[in-house]
Formats: structure tokens, C-alpha cells, sequence
């Protein structure tokens, strides 16, 4: 096995005497310092860091610090994940032979051994998120949509740079790795490419969900506010009366009658019973239901204003069967048109020979 030396940043920082590493070992980057990973070729050595999007169970993030000459393997590690995967590979014995490509291509490897079984974790997140939206259970899901893109995003920017330095190692000009390594290398680049497309497309998933949220969103605020058109149009008629009656000219014959103050109030109920008989006769929206209190939580709107919906409720029942218009459309399309195109898409990208034609 070539000669492995495992630090800690803090070690690191001391300068250890370590043979045949005199010259080189400060180019070896600490694991606290680093914040991307990367591979830097030199004449004499090949450093860089790793920083992958995972913590330990402690809340500490995973990075790592390397550097690599012909026969010496330096790792900075402060977590000690690191001495795990190093005793993984002598238990199984992974690894034989004086080759340091090997062994650090057997590290890169146990890394990303689990993290299609992690993505397909973020991958049933998403889809629990995108029934909240199907069932209407939209309160704090701002929170967690949030959340699930920022870990996609920092998993295909992980993957990216990762192949980055896997293009590094198996081009690698110094001439430590023999062809068989390079040949790892090229395996190891494929799959994590391949990981970064599978990171890509959670990425486009999560966007199609938060569209659908936003469409949500903008339906039950289109229910409301169709609602409020409906009782301003009713009950316009009876502003136009009262802003006629309310000028007050002495030539004004209603004024005097005796009769004028219940004439108006029978005009005015009559108004009202004609236009909601008239919306009936339509069939505005037949076997719609009217918004559920808690949906008023999820409208962007001021407290004031959900406060004066909930509390108009009873007053605006009369207009539940408008809503329909405005609903099964829209559900229509989710159901049928954008969740399965989403879905048949993510797949078909996944697993393209199933989709190829005969």
C-alpha cells in the first residue's frame, strides 16, 4: 500500500517532518479552508480539496484536503470520516498494490458510492411536495420547496466540480498514473456524470413544482377575487340607486312620498332576488364548493383582507357555484397534462432505452 498519511488541519498547520514530502507538503490545502473541489496539477505534485453537500451527525461539513506525488498519498481530514473509508478498504481489500491512482481513485469511489440512493430520497421529497399541491395542503410548503431546491443545487454543483477534478486526474501530465488508472478515471468521470444529470433533472422537477405551487396560488386567488366581482356586480344596481336618490333635488317626487322609504327597500331586495335568480338560471359554476377557511392562510394577501373574507363567508355563500369555472380547468390540467408530462419526461431522460422507438 503506498504511504498514506491521514492529518488534521490543525496538524496540517504544525509542518510535520514527513520523508520525501519536505518540498511539497505545503502545497497540501487544509480541510477547514476548503470550499470547492478542485485539482491543481503541479510539477512535482497534484493538490486540491473536496467539499461534498452532506454533514456529519454532529452538523460539521464534509471537506477534505489532498495531495498526491508518485509514491505519498497526503489526506487532511477534520471529521475522521476519511479513516473509515481507509479501514473499509483494507477490510475488504479493495485495493492491492503500490499504487497511489489506485487507492485515491477507491477513495473518490467510496464517496459517491451512496449518493444515487440519497438522490432518489430527494426525488420521493418532491413528489410528497408535489401531492400537497394536488391534495391543497399548501401551508409551509414555501419553506420546503425552498429547502429541497437548495440541496438539488448543491448536489449538481458538487458533481460538476467533482468532474472537474476527475478530468484533471485522468489527464494528469506528471505521469503518475499508468494507463489502467487513467482508464479508472474515465469510468469514474462517466458515472459522476451521469449523477450530475440525475441531479440536473431533480433540479427541472423542483422548478415544475414550485410553477405548479404558483399556479395554485393564483387559482384560489382567482376564486376569491371572482367572488368579490360577482357580489360588486349584483350589487352595483343598488349603489347607482342610492347615489340617484342621494342628490336630493326639491324636484324629486320620492322624497316626499309616503311611501318612497319601503318602495326602496322592496326595489332594492327585488334587484338583488333577480340577479341572483339570473346567476342560477346560468348555472355559474354548478357543484362548486366554496374556499376552505384555512386556504385564506396560503393567499398573499394582508391579514386584513383574509380577516374580511372569512368573515364575509356567509354573506357571499349565495355564490358558491361561480367557483366551478374557475376550478376543474385548471385541475384539469394538472392532473392529466403537467404531472404526467413531468413525470414521463424525468423518466424517459433516466431510462432512454425504454424509450426509444422499435
Amino acid at each position: 500500500m503506498p504511504a498514506a498519511v491521514l492529518l488534521t488541519s490543525e496538524e496540517l498547520s504544525q509542518q510535520p517532518k514527513l520523508s520525501g514530502l519536505a518540498d511539497v507538503l505545503h502545497h497540501t490545502p487544509a480541510a477547514r479552508d476548503a470550499r470547492v473541489c478542485k485539482a491543481e496539477v503541479r510539477s512535482n505534485c497534484l493538490s486540491g480539496t473536496l467539499v461534498l453537500p452532506r454533514t456529519t451527525k454532529t452538523g460539521v461539513r464534509l471537506a477534505y484536503g489532498y495531495l498526491l506525488t508518485s509514491k505519498r498519498v497526503v489526506l487532511v481530514d477534520d471529521t475522521g470520516a476519511l479513516q473509515s473509508h481507509i479501514k473499509h478498504l483494507i477490510k475488504e481489500k479493495l485495493w492491492t498494490g503500490d499504487s497511489v491512482g489506485r487507492f485515491f481513485y477507491n477513495i473518490l469511489e467510496l464517496l459517491i458510492a451512496k449518493d444515487l440512493h440519497h438522490l432518489e430520497g430527494i426525488e420521493d421529497q418532491a413528489e410528497k411536495l408535489e401531492d400537497r399541491i394536488l391534495s391543497g395542503q399548501l401551508d409551509g410548503f414555501s419553506a420546503d420547496m425552498t429547502c429541497l431546491r437548495k440541496e438539488t443545487m448543491a448536489w449538481f454543483r458538487y458533481y460538476s466540480q467533482l468532474d472537474d477534478v476527475t478530468c484533471e486526474l485522468r489527464g494528469s501530465e506528471n505521469g503518475y498514473f499508468s494507463e489502467d488508472e487513467q482508464r479508472l478515471f474515465h469510468m469514474l468521470e462517466e458515472r459522476i456524470v451521469r449523477l450530475r444529470q440525475e441531479s440536473q433533472l431533480l433540479r427541472e422537477y423542483c422548478t415544475q413544482i414550485q410553477s405548479m405551487f404558483q399556479s395554485e396560488i393564483d387559482i384560489r386567488q382567482n376564486r376569491i377575487m371572482k367572488i368579490l366581482t360577482l357580489v360588486t356586480t349584483i350589487f352595483l344596481p343598488l349603489s347607482l340607486l342610492v347615489g340617484w336618490y342621494g342628490m336630493n333635488f326639491t324636484g324629486m317626487p320620492e322624497l316626499s312620498w309616503k311611501y318612497g322609504y319601503p318602495a326602496v327597500i322592496v326595489v332594492s331586495l327585488s334587484i338583488v332576488l333577480i340577479s341572483l335568480w339570473i346567476c342560477k338560471r346560468k348555472n355559474f359554476g354548478k357543484g362548486c364548493s366554496f374556499p376552505a377557511a384555512d386556504e385564506y392562510d396560503s393567499i398573499p394577501a394582508p391579514s386584513l383582507f383574509r380577516f374580511l373574507l372569512f368573515r364575509q363567508r356567509k354573506i357571499v355563500r349565495f355564490t358558491q357555484p361561480v367557483q366551478q369555472l374557475i376550478v376543474n380547468l385548471p385541475h384539469f390540467r394538472y392532473n392529466h397534462v403537467v404531472r404526467p408530462t413531468a413525470r414521463i419526461r424525468l423518466h424517459s431522460q433516466r431510462y432512454p432505452r425504454r424509450f426509444q422507438p422499435v
